[in-house]
Order: structure tokens, then sequence, then C-alpha cells
């Protein structure tokens, strides 16, 4: 229950939040000696000379930012609500949370729900959640992001352009769903990549690929 980063210049690996006991879901403050849940995934987002460090809280649903100045945790999307409704990031309920992905300037978080099945975004302006592909029905379809389906999304990936985003989908051990599927966000069409839906290792052309139960997701420049 620990996160930690590599020093750029000594390589020495440095715990920067959590103390390795369990917290509670609204566990804010000193990060080294904060009690938090699990975190999963990890990102990075850089306003002028600022830096600020975000991670995902599976325990809590929750999305944490890490203030490297001041060293300190604070609550940035997620609550204890029930349900998955969008709205005011201090007042949504989120699911099982994985990956996130920041993008640079800092102003927009993309996250996949895995209990809503969707993938959702937090204006970091406006502070407000919302959906921007998946009808919370879980299955694989894809087309129309208010309409495409999911089937556990677990990590995403934001291309340089922020104009493709991919998702890793893990499906389940008795579903044939386990995908690689690929968000664009100027048509808000979703389309699988990757993985003809079977947990297993074949190579191939995209569509008819087998992949296991992905847990994690990045693109070449």
């Amino acid at each position: 229950r620990k996160v930690t980063i590599s020093s750029p210049g000594t390589g020495e690996v440095v715990n920067i939040v959590g103390n390795a006991t369990l917290g509670s879901q609204n566990s804010d403050g000193f990060g080294p000696s904060l009690a938090i849940g699990k975190p999963q995934g990890i990102a990075f987002s850089s306003i002028g000379a600022s830096y600020y460090i975000y991670y995902t809280d599976s325990t809590f649903g929750r999305i944490k930012r890490y203030d490297p100045i001041t060293k300190h945790v604070t609550n940035v999307v997620g609550s204890s609500a029930s349900g998955w409704k969008d709205g005011h990031s201090s007042a949504v309920g989120i699911g099982l949370i994985y990956g996130l992905h920041v993008t640079e300037d800092g102003t927009r978080i993309f996250f996949a729900d895995r209990s809503a099945n969707k993938i959702r975004m937090h204006n970091t302006t406006s502070n407000m959640v919302t959906t921007v592909a998946g009808s919370g029905a879980r299955s694989t379809m894809d087309g129309p992001a208010t309409s495409a389906t999911f089937y556990f999304p677990i990590y995403i990936s934001l291309n340089e352009q922020r104009n493709m985003l991919y998702i890793s989908q893990m499906g389940s051990s008795s579903s044939s769903d386990s995908k690689v599927r690929r968000l664009n966000l100027n048509s808000f069409v979703v389309e699988s990549l990757a993985g003809d839906g079977t947990q297993a290792n074949l190579d191939g052309p995209g569509s008819s690929a087998q992949i296991g139960q992905s847990f994690g997701i990045t693109h070449l420049p």
C-alpha cells in the first residue's frame, strides 16, 4: 500500500505516499505517513514550473493527487456516493478503477471505470466528470461512443496528438472479451484493434490474434 518513484539522478527508490497500512476512503494529508487503499494506475502532469503525480485508489474508488513540493495528497475525484452518475468531482461515485491518463497540461484526466464499464473524464477546470464512452452494459460492441460497450476496461493510454485513446479490456475468465480497443476523440467512435476475445496467446492479424487479461497498455510516439 505504497506509491514509490525512482529518483532520475541516483536511481534510488523513494516512497512518496503510503505507510503500508489500510486507510479510509477520505485519507488525505502528508504523503509518506498516509494510510491508503490499493494504488493502481499512476500518471504525471506539469503546469508551468509545477508538476503533480496522480494515482488511482481501487479500494475506495478515488483519484488522488500528490504535490512533490508540499508532499501532501488530496482527493481529486470520487466520493462515497453509490452508483456511477456523472457530476461534480467531489460528489461522483467511481467503481473499481485502475488506469488513468492525465493530459500534459493537466486539464483533463481520462480514466477507465471497470465497475461501470465506461471510460470517463474529469475536467480539472470545471471539476466535472463526464462519460466519454460506454453505455454501461457489460459486453463488447463497437460503434458510437454513447452506445459502444465495454467488458471490464482497466488501463488506458492517450497518444501525443490527444485524439486517440487506447484501452485494454480484460473481460473475464468465462467470457470472450479480452481485447485492445480504441476511442477516436474526434469522431467519438470505438473500435476493436486486437484480440478476437479468446483469452489465450496467439500471434497474428489484430482481429484474429488472441490475448490474455491485459493489465497495462502504452503506445509508441
